[in-house]
């Protein structure tokens, strides 16, 4: 019995032995797949994962270059299985930054600097992406890294151009350090804006004589110079200029440069820019003859000091230059308007239109000269016809909204200004005008106050805006804030008769008649005739 049991026991144990052999220690049949494919994996040839990876890298190259980021990338996953180097996190970190996936970006550029210390171009994509992520301190303290690892002119060029984001007298001093001569015009140009900004005119002078100096015949640094004198209004400097450009360069670039000299005569206001007016026209005598935008310019100086015959002959030699150029008489007759010679520009127009019938310029323009002329009716004849023209000119259908509001007949105004709004919902002067023309009438004074502050987010600086703003505000009751807007419209400087009466409407509201009547009597030295406000102050008890 004892033999027996001896020997069964020991066939037990050899039948287990065999078992656990087979069983690898008791795991079930799929544990043993598992790790079957997992040492199959482990005995690949190494070979063949780097020419797998090669493959991969060159699939994701190709999508890179056809600009199909997504796919890069995910056979950039697939290549990182196998190789997580500096060079597949760097690939991987640059697709994702191409699609503004900045997070991911950072993630794998970082991984690429943590692999290779020395990968400049990571340092340089890492600097793009955190100023992606609108880090620019960030961006600036690697490329100061960058500079230390590879110092260049390019590199230094580009902190600069970080600096000049929020530290402009840093920009500046690298920008001084980058350039010893004049050899880089570009970063000349930079220092002179920059200089400008600071408001530091003579080494804004000083960079911008060193531009010209470097290179005299070149029509962009002649233009440099000469708007660096014109701005300071030092027309001797331009005329000393125009002498010296005049024997050096050909009629042909100096067309731009005599009309840079003509605008800012024609723009600056001060009475002693007219002395150098005739100088200039006697400059012109028979040059440039057939550069129709000189002309022009020649006869808008010579109506500034009033010399109308010469004024009349430089537009008609324009106009003589081109019949199918609609540019020059749109020019001339909105200058007419711009001068409020309306009735002269209604016929001038007039006679152009019959020429270029197709042109919704013409009648949009007409229409605006006959409104300024009080002909509301006429003036809707011209607009609509603009539209029909071209239904795409919103400021047609802006004007149409306007006459018709003059007119009282509401219905058709506010059909005109939603027409624009449906089109553009943040058409500034569209939700402007709707908005006062609805306060005026009392009327959706919640949806007058949207539109108002629609306007003013587009034009924040624009004094009709904000009168408008606060004119709603008062409506609504909001006396204190519509006291705010109004003053502030006003403190902008060239405030209307009409924002001057809605300040003193509110001071009367507050019960400060006094300081109402103040802003009455502004309103009649703006415009002595205005009817309400006489009768306003006429009733009006300090």
């Amino acid at each position: 019995m004892k033999i027996k049991e001896f020997k069964i026991y020991w066939i037990i144990i050899f039948l287990l032995a065999v078992s656990c052999s087979n069983n690898k220690g008791g795991l079930s049949e799929f544990d043993i797949v598992i790790e079957r494919a997992k040492e199959a994996l482990n005995k690949q040839d190494t070979g063949n994962n780097e020419r797998r990876v090669q493959d991969l890298v060159i699939k994701a190259s190709n999508y890179e270059q056809q600009m199909r980021n997504p796919e890069a990338i995910l056979e950039l996953l697939e290549a990182y299985r196998y190789d997580s180097s500096a060079a597949i996190c760097f690939a991987m970190a640059k697709n994702y930054r191409a699609i503004e996936k900045y997070e991911p970006a950072l993630r794998y550029c970082l991984s690429a600097i943590a692999n290779d210390s020395l990968f400049v171009p990571a340092y340089e994509l890492l600097a793009e992406i955190f100023f992606g992520r609108n880090e620019i301190t960030n961006a600036v303290t690697v490329y100061h890294k960058l500079i230390e690892l590879e110092p260049s002119l390019e590199r230094k060029i580009a902190l600069a151009r970080f600096y000049e984001l929020y530290d402009i007298p840093k920009a500046i001093k690298i920008y001084e350090n980058a350039n010893p001569g004049f050899a880089d015009s570009e970063i000349l140009f930079r220092l002179s804006r920059l200089y400008k900004q600071m408001d530091d005119k003579e080494n804004y002078f000083r960079t911008i004589e060193k531009i010209y100096s470097g290179n005299p015949l070149n029509a962009q640094t002649a233009a440099a110079m000469l708007f660096a004198y014109a701005e300071d209004k030092d027309y001797e400097g331009v005329f000393s200029l125009l002498d010296d450009l005049d024997n050096k360069m050909p009629s042909s670039e100096l067309h731009d440069l005599y009309i840079i000299t003509a605008t800012t005569l024609f723009t600056d206001s001060t009475q002693e820019s007219t002395n150098y007016i005739k100088p200039f026209i006697a400059r012109i005598d028979n040059r440039f003859r057939l550069n129709w935008k000189l002309q022009i310019m020649c006869g808008y100086l010579c109506d500034r000091i009033n010399d109308e015959p010469q004024s009349v002959k430089f537009f008609d030699f324009a106009l003589s230059l081109s019949d199918t150029t609609a540019d020059i008489p749109l020019q001339i007759g909105t200058y007419f308007s711009l001068k409020k010679k309306n009735e002269k520009a209604v016929e001038f127009l007039k006679k152009y239109e019959k020429i270029y019938p197709s042109d919704s310029r013409f009648p949009f323009f007409i229409g605006g000269s006959l409104l300024a002329l009080d002909s509301s009716r006429a003036a809707l004849d011209y607009l609509w016809k603009a539209v029909r023209l071209d239904t795409g000119n919103l400021e047609a259908y802006c004007q149409i909204g306007f006459v018709y509001d003059k007119l009282a007949i509401h219905d058709s105004s506010d059909s005109a200004y939603e027409i624009v709004i449906a089109r553009e919902p943040n058409h500034a002067l569209a939700n402007n005008n709707y908005a006062y023309s609805l306060a005026e009438r009392g009327e959706k004074l919640e949806k007058a106050l949207r539109m108002a502050e629609i306007a003013l987010e587009e034009s924040p600086s624009n004094p009709s805006y904000l009168d408008t703003y606060g004119w709603v505000q008062y409506k609504l009751g909001n006396l204190n804030g519509s006291l705010e807007n109004i003053i502030k419209a006003i403190s902008l400087g060239d405030a209307s008769s009409e924002i001057f009466e809605h300040l003193g409407d509110i001071y009367l509201r507050m019960g400060k008649n006094h300081d109402a009547s103040k802003a009455y009597r502004q309103s009649l030295d703006k415009e002595p005739s205005r009817r309400t406000v006489i009768d306003k102050l006429k009733n009006i008890k300090d």
